[in-house]
């Protein structure tokens, strides 16, 4: 989190993997400002917090999602996850916004309550929505949870400037285009993956004085970045 420059509040973290969680920093573990269901830890940047909450197991629905819409019924001929990943980006980009008024409410998220029974839902199917709307839906469902999870930040005071998005998700050329939009929010991505080497590098770096402070090791290790801005149409 730290490497990514999320070191100010209103920068957040995702980290999307298996379990997709957000990280943002706090100047204060204010309880009367954060909401209460996010973890507080110490900064490693002196006077700062973190701000973490599990989002959902999103990274686990896609590979569920993979196996059963686009895999062969024989196991001997299982495609690899990479080429699997190519088809739904492939029908997602075929597919307009809205999946043609398909829903998909994910096993676990933000919306599933702490007295609710976990369920799985495609709402609205039809026998005219395809494969490709089906996996727009699920992309757009999981993004949703996100949004959820943003909006109750802002409804507490929270700054959400912007979303720095790491793992499988930043490897799709749409899905991070869906998370902005649904979220809207700026969207920020880098073609790296070693953060949390990276972060070590800028904490030895700073505690052997090659750098003046955490933020001077971040400038100049930090790999580039792109910005990815909501689409509102």
């Amino acid at each position: 989190s730290m490497a990514m420059g999320n070191i100010v509040p209103g920068r957040y973290m995702l980290s999307t993997g298996t379990a997709w969680t957000i990280t943002g920093t706090a100047e204060r573990p204010d309880r009367g400002v954060i909401p209460g269901g996010l973890n507080i830890s110490f900064h490693v940047v002196t006077n700062r917090w973190t701000v973490t909450q599990y989002v959902g197991g999103f990274g686990a629905t896609v590979d569920w999602w993979l196996q059963q819409a686009w895999q062969a019924a024989d196991p001997a001929a299982r495609m690899e996850k990479k080429r699997l990943y190519g088809y739904l980006d492939e029908a997602v980009a075929a597919t307009p916004p809205g999946s043609h008024n398909l829903l998909f409410l994910p096993l676990s998220g933000h919306a599933q309550g702490p007295d609710a029974v976990p369920a799985t839902s495609f709402i609205g199917l039809e026998l005219a929505h395809t494969r490709a709307d089906m996996s727009r839906a699920l992309l757009e469902g999981c993004a949703f949870e996100v949004r959820w999870f943003l909006d109750d930040l802002r409804a507490s005071g929270m700054a959400v400037d912007e979303l720095r998005v790491s793992g499988g998700a930043t490897g799709s050329p749409v899905w991070p285009q869906i998370l902005a939009d649904v979220g809207n929010v700026p969207i920020v991505i880098a073609d790296y993956s070693s953060w949390a080497a990276l972060g070590a590098a800028i904490l030895a770096g700073w505690g052997a004085g090659a750098y003046g402070s955490i933020e001077a090791g971040i400038a100049a290790l930090q790999p580039p970045v792109r910005r990815i801005e909501p689409n509102r149409e």
